[in-house]
């Protein structure tokens, strides 16, 4: 009877082992995880303080290349290649509180740009933030502006915050390097 207790305790403590090894090695792969709900926004040569910060939302990051199909000499089956990119528009979406300087950088075009105010285009950094908010993904678009602005959907039944949407033309979208000295992301 005491090496059955025996062989119980062993197999009991093993377990506990078992389960503590998994655990720290979870939790240490899933901090390298990141939310993406944690982001920041910046719009060039706009203050961040004249710009609504609430953001919520921004989609539609995207890179695409045409192939390109070509035959050598008597090749029996089409080759491709890469040829000009295309990014998407992005759309970002954030609380509305009223008029600010990224909805009068709309109006303005709107309007007719006028020359003397400069370039119509804006490069914008969307940061990914680690759970101490340093930035650890940086992607900038590159010669943006404002193609579209959705006024929030009203809705008497609902109690949802009013949601506003800009959709952006980009020219370019690409990631810069961040500054890997104030976080433990490693990925």
């Amino acid at each position: 009877m005491a090496k059955l207790n025996d062989l119980v305790s062993s197999k009991a403590a093993t377990s506990t082992n078992t389960t503590n090894l998994r655990a720290s090695a979870n939790t240490t792969a899933t901090d390298r995880y990141l939310g993406t709900f944690r982001f920041r926004v910046n719009v060039q040569t706009i203050a961040t303080s004249t710009i609504n910060q609430a953001w919520s939302r921004v989609s539609g990051v995207v890179s695409e290349s045409e192939p390109m199909e070509f035959m050598h000499g008597s090749d029996a089956f089409v080759r491709k290649a890469p040829g000009r990119s295309t990014f998407g528009d992005v759309t970002m979406e954030r609380v509305y509180e009223g008029i600010d300087a990224l909805y009068r950088w709309r109006r303005a075009i709107e309007t007719g740009w006028d020359p003397q105010r400069g370039d119509f285009r804006r490069d914008i950094t969307v940061e990914m933030l680690d759970r101490a908010l340093n930035p650890v993904r940086k992607l900038i678009l590159r010669g943006a502006w404002p193609i579209r602005w959705e006024m929030p959907e009203l809705d008497a039944s609902s109690t949802s915050p009013a949601m506003e949407k800009i959709t952006l033309c980009v020219e370019e979208v690409y990631e810069d390097e961040v500054d890997s000295s104030n976080n433990n992301f490693a990925g």
